[in-house]
């Protein structure tokens, strides 16, 4: 069969059945074509003139390879006789001849990669059930890699631990191991190809593909053809391979452009909430005191790319490693860099923390945070940032944090270094210590606990107290409420800020807040693109919705400018709302020379309405325009030779400037014109002096392209000197955000304003509080049950007793819940409020075992309550949950009744006791002063015999008194134990509360005996 591409017939490829794995993909990523425009695509390929074929299109018959336009039309016939048998794979087929049409460039030899389909290999094809070709996997010991392979060698040794993305013209495929893994995760082909399995995406679907594999935790590498087609035709190296190199390294934490969040697929479901939520790329170091194996010195350093926020923190840790999970907790990361050498307890903690969270682990060289090295790195990195500075001291201030804090820094700016990320360590003003005298760091079991930032059902938002109170219009300030409900304040004068700008928009009726929600509710993910205008990965259209909603923002509130001065009354909010205008007084400038409509394309060759400052790109517009003039010049002789009265150029997939004849008239085509193609009907064909202007025209615009890239960075460069700037407007948007959404809650929940008490006499009284998560849930139909509590600074402790499921747990967790919201300066769920200043609130709630970590339920319980124990001062709020319940009664008894005791007459916080133990209560006659004893109501059958089981109805209404029994039977009941285990069960309740009663009362004459005789 002849090699030839051009004259091969339709006919002649129908007999033989070509393989075509080599373009699949997902079948997924291709809609389907019309039949009549794959037909006309296979007329522009396969109708060839017989009279001529240029030299650039033929290869030696020796070689026995098949190339491109071969198998495009073994690949027409394969479709056209399959066409009914697999409806699906004709769909690929439409689609992807119409992306190997595009590879045929008659002005270009066709590369190596793209020609090396062997006869062997398109004999080797079949089908398999779900329409996909698969190649027989036949390895040859004696390999022979081909110039693409040796390629991808070099570039796996240079990027071992990447799943890498190669460009080969417009697509990019994955090889070996890489394109098997990519395979399972993506469904998408995977097939044999030379000596390597390979799997094939459109370069299109190139951000789709990305995003999926790092939401899986893996790391990414893409590798471009740092090479473009014109240029390299008109070197020396035309006939050799395309030179490519790394030009992105993308991870969880470092996925940065928009074109990444802008995907709507059905098929794109991430295991992270990459959109909300982009986390930390956190590091963990640690060091041991000098003989003593039971503590560790921990360090955390936290960066997120997206916002610049720097946190840092170190501390001593117990071996349970209880504060390690607290600020992972609070961090949240999504990626973890860990020294090789780590303690085996903290490797397995850390191992089982982001197993449950899905957060990808990477180990790093040990060397990497030795303190010396670490201190010399970070010097030398921030010693050429002083050079340039006008904060000649940031060197002094980062060499004088923690040794340990040093050696993460130098880890994460090591580890950027390779996405081209470690500017971002460059400025400091948001590099601040995780722990202040502001924030309470509420620990990993109270937020667990109390189901602050996800419920314990499923771990998503729903159901959380942060799902109650967002109801934020924008991506940042749904951001910062989630701190602000991570970390309540402890500083009187911001709590009282924050509830005097909610009280304000509350009753306001101001047109100011309208307009602020409105301008709100419209804007983009203002933060994730003004970081990817920082690191020079923006396109012109994302920084032009940047720039206009900025403008917008501007243009609203010097609208109200008047009504702001005013109507508005709280300071804070004058000075957020009349701040925002002037630090946006310059964003015009950097608009005016954006070409909008070219901007909203995405064509930086257009974006810049003045080039003057750009020669280069002067230059190319005045050859490109030179060259399309000679072109239109060229048509009055072409009508002259071809003697017709008017001429057009045509243009043909993808083909431009070509002269159409009519068969009919070849006759007058002179003999140095080059066929380009043919129908039935016409030829087309271009002179030499249409070749050379096409081929410098082609050249142009490639150089166009990359002057305007590089103009493009020296503008984004520009605008990201003002970074922090920006940032600011950013913060202010979304604290005001956070206003309006708690303002929204409160109003529509019928929320209270809290008042907290800082002087005087401390009291805790909550009149008719309610649970705002329960509450929401259960809706108007099924109201919730109202209670109330009252403490004061005598009576400190509160002993809830009741039945199971009598709403023990919800009365304790409304009350820690109203207080964190109380210290968020939110308004609460209650008719009124008073609430002490607290300095931290620990909850330690239900119970959970840990066996990955050696942790028993017992281990797990006494652990948390050892930490709280700890922590806890006078001016805390401790609620603990059934103490004592993973061990014997006797033992459990006694824990809870010496750590109530201690709670009371030692640390004298704020207590809520909940418990089935009867003798806790005989604290109540020790500290009667001190204790308050109340159970959850609930209304018992009466008059039952012993064929029946006792029946209680909750009125989870709280009550003074102690709670006789626990009825844990009843709940048997509800739970469809058979009644034969009930009747025997509450037979032997009822002797084994007979007995002690008995025992009581013979201690009791016993004591009394006793004290008679002394």
């Amino acid at each position: 069969m002849s090699n030839k591409r051009i004259k091969s017939s339709t006919k002649n490829s129908s007999k033989s059945q070509p393989a075509i794995s080599k373009y699949f993909v997902s079948i997924s990523d291709y809609p389907s074509s019309s039949l009549k425009k794959r037909n006309a695509e296979a007329d522009v390929l396969n109708d060839t003139s017989k009279k001529k074929t240029p030299k650039l299109e033929q290869e030696s018959d020796s070689s026995k390879k098949y190339d491109i336009s071969e198998t495009l039309l073994k690949l027409q016939a394969f479709r056209l006789e399959k066409i009914n048998r697999n409806k699906s794979c004709e769909n690929f087929c439409d689609m992807h001849s119409e992306s190997i049409s595009q590879d045929i460039n008659p002005k270009v030899p066709i590369s190596q990669e793209q020609q090396e389909i062997t006869f062997q290999e398109l004999n080797k094809g079949e089908i398999n059930t779900s329409g996909v070709l698969k190649l027989n996997d036949t390895g040859d010991k004696n390999l022979k890699y081909t110039a693409l392979e040796k390629q991808y060698l070099e570039l796996r040794n240079k990027y071992p631990d990447a799943l890498l993305l190669i460009e080969c013209g417009y697509k990019y495929r994955f090889f070996g191991k890489d394109a098997e893994t990519v395979s399972k995760i993506c469904n998408i082909a995977c097939f044999k190809n030379h000596n390597f399995m390979s799997a094939i995406i459109p370069t299109p679907r190139l951000h789709f593909y990305v995003r999926q594999l790092v939401s899986k935790g893996y790391k990414v590498g893409v590798i471009k053809q740092v090479e473009s087609t014109a240029l390299k035709a008109a070197g020396e190296k035309r006939n050799e391979l395309f030179s490519r190199k790394l030009d992105a390294l993308y991870t969880k934490s470092t996925l940065i452009g928009e074109e990444f969040f802008e995907l709507d697929d059905n098929n794109l479901n991430d295991s992270t909430d990459l959109d909300a939520n982009p986390g930390y790329l956190t590091c963990i170091c640690e060091s041991f005191p000098m003989n003593d194996k039971q503590k560790v010195n921990i360090a955390i350093v936290g960066i997120q790319i997206y916002t610049g926020d720097f946190l840092y923190t170190s501390f001593e840790d117990s071996p349970l490693r209880n504060k390690l999970e607290t600020y992972l907790l609070h961090i949240n990361p999504v990626e973890i860099l860990i020294p090789s050498n780590l303690s085996k307890e903290t490797e397995n903690f850390i191992s089982i923390f982001s197993g449950d969270r899905s957060v990808r682990v990477e180990n790093i060289d040990e060397t990497s945070v030795d303190h010396s090295s670490a201190f010399n790195f970070v010097s030398e990195f921030y010693a050429s940032k002083d050079e340039s500075s006008s904060e000649p001291n940031t060197q002094q201030m980062v060499l004088s944090l923690p040794t340990l804090v040093i050696s993460c820094l130098s880890s994460l700016i090591t580890y950027l270094m390779h996405f081209n990320l470690e500017s971002i360590f460059k400025n400091l003003p948001n590099m601040k210590p995780f722990s202040t005298d502001e924030n309470m760091i509420l620990t990993a079991t109270t937020i667990k606990g109390l189901e602050i930032l996800r419920n314990n059902s499923n771990y998503s938002e729903h159901k959380s107290l942060f799902w109650v109170l967002n109801k934020t219009s924008t991506k940042f300030g749904e951001r910062l409420l989630k701190l602000w409900v991570a970390k309540p304040l402890k500083n009187f004068d911001q709590i009282e800020e924050r509830l005097n700008i909610i009280t304000e928009v509350i009753h306001s009726e101001s047109i100011v807040f309208k307009v602020l929600e409105k301008t709100l509710i419209k804007l983009p993910d203002l933060e994730r693109i003004l970081s990817c205008v920082f690191y020079h990965r923006c396109s012109p259209f994302d920084f032009l919705k940047l720039i206009q909603a900025f403008m917008k923002i501007k243009s609203e509130l010097l609208s109200i400018r008047d009504k702001i001065s005013s109507e508005i009354c709280v300071l804070r909010t004058k000075i957020l709302l009349t701040d925002l205008p002037e630090l946006l007084s310059d964003v015009d400038r950097f608009l005016s020379n954006i070409n909008i409509d070219a901007a909203r394309e995405g064509d930086k060759t257009k974006v810049f309405q003045d080039v003057s400052m750009y020669p280069a790109i002067q230059k190319c517009q005045f050859e490109i325009s030179d060259s399309e003039k000679k072109l239109n010049d060229l048509r009055p002789q072409i009508c002259k030779i071809l003697k017709m009265i008017n001429f057009k150029y045509a243009s043909v997939a993808l083909q431009r400037y070509l002269i159409e004849v009519p068969n009919s008239n070849l006759h007058l085509v002179p003999s140095d014109w080059l066929k380009i193609s043919s129908t039935k009907q016409v030829s087309r064909f271009k002179s030499p002096e249409i070749l050379q202007l096409c081929n410098n025209l082609d050249q142009q615009k490639e150089l166009m392209i990359k002057y305007s890239n590089d103009a493009w960075s020296t503008f984004l460069n520009e605008f990201g000197t003002h970074f922090y700037k920006y940032k600011r407007v950013i913060s202010y948007l979304a604290e005001l955000d956070c206003y309006l959404s708690l303002s929204k809650v409160a109003k529509e929940e019928n929320y209270c304003r809290p008042v907290i008490v800082d002087a005087g006499e401390t009291i805790f009284n909550v009149q008719q509080g309610r649970h705002p998560v329960n509450e929401k849930i259960m809706g108007e139909e099924n109201q919730f049950v109202a209670n109330d509590i009252e403490l004061n600074e005598q009576k400190r402790c509160m002993i809830v007793t009741g039945p199971n499921m009598g709403g023990k747990s919800t009365y304790v967790r409304q009350l820690a819940l109203i207080a964190i919201m109380s210290h968020m300066g939110s308004y609460v769920p209650a008719e009124t409020a008073n609430v002490p200043l607290f300095d931290t609130i620990c909850v330690r709630m239900g119970s959970e075992d840990a066996l990955e970590q050696g942790r028993s339920t017992f281990m797990v319980e006494m652990s948390e309550t050892s930490e709280i124990l700890a922590n806890t001062t006078s001016k805390s709020l401790v609620i603990l949950d059934e103490l004592g319940r993973g061990t014997s009664t006797n033992d459990g008894a006694a824990i809870a009744y010496s750590t109530l005791k201690y709670l009371i007459n030692e640390i004298r916080c704020f207590t809520l006791f909940v418990t089935h133990y009867p003798s806790l209560v005989e604290l109540k006659k020790l500290y009667p002063a001190n204790i308050s004893v109340v159970h959850m109501d609930y209304i018992l059958k009466e008059d039952i015999d012993d064929h029946d089981i006792e029946t209680v109805t909750f009125l989870y209404n709280v009550v003074e008194g102690i709670s006789k029994k626990s009825y844990g039977i009843n709940v048997a009941a509800l739970a469809g134990i058979p009644k034969d285990v009930l009747l025997e069960a509450q037979a032997i309740s009822q002797k084994l509360e007979l007995q002690a009663e008995i025992e009581k009362k013979i201690n009791t004459i016993l004591k009394k005996m006793s004290t008679r005789n002394g």
